[in-house]
């Protein structure tokens, strides 16, 4: 499956929220289990809001922590500064060759020719 982007957790904050006007274009779109569990733990959320979540995921693609994405996670852990749950999500575009829509500069310095800002 060819993937056009990996949404960063912020991002698809910012989507469901609305904070920020993020213009998408139509494509195939996925997120790291990462953000996946970062979106379903927060705590007290209401039942509209897991509604909104999940029908959100619904329309990606959820990539698992198979071995690619670990590999590339230590090695971006022992190369950079970026946090682990930054490093998978970053290691997650990666091993699907597609780029990461981020707002973190942190991630962005890091992995420039792979992160950029929507």
């Amino acid at each position: 499956m060819e993937i056009d982007a990996v949404l960063d957790t912020c991002v698809v904050v910012d989507l469901l929220s609305g904070r920020r006007a993020i213009a998408l274009a139509p494509g195939r779109y996925a997120v790291s289990v990462i953000t996946e569990l970062k979106l379903l733990s927060k705590p007290s959320m209401s039942d509209a809001e897991e509604a909104q979540i999940r029908k959100l995921l619904s329309t990606v693609f959820v990539v698992e922590l198979i071995p690619e994405v670990r590999t590339r996670a230590i090695a971006l852990r022992q190369n950079t500064r970026l946090k682990l749950p930054d490093a998978i999500v970053a290691a997650t575009a990666q091993a699907v060759f597609a780029p990461l829509i981020t707002f973190d500069e942190a991630i962005i310095k890091a992995i420039p020719d792979t992160a950029r800002q929507p």
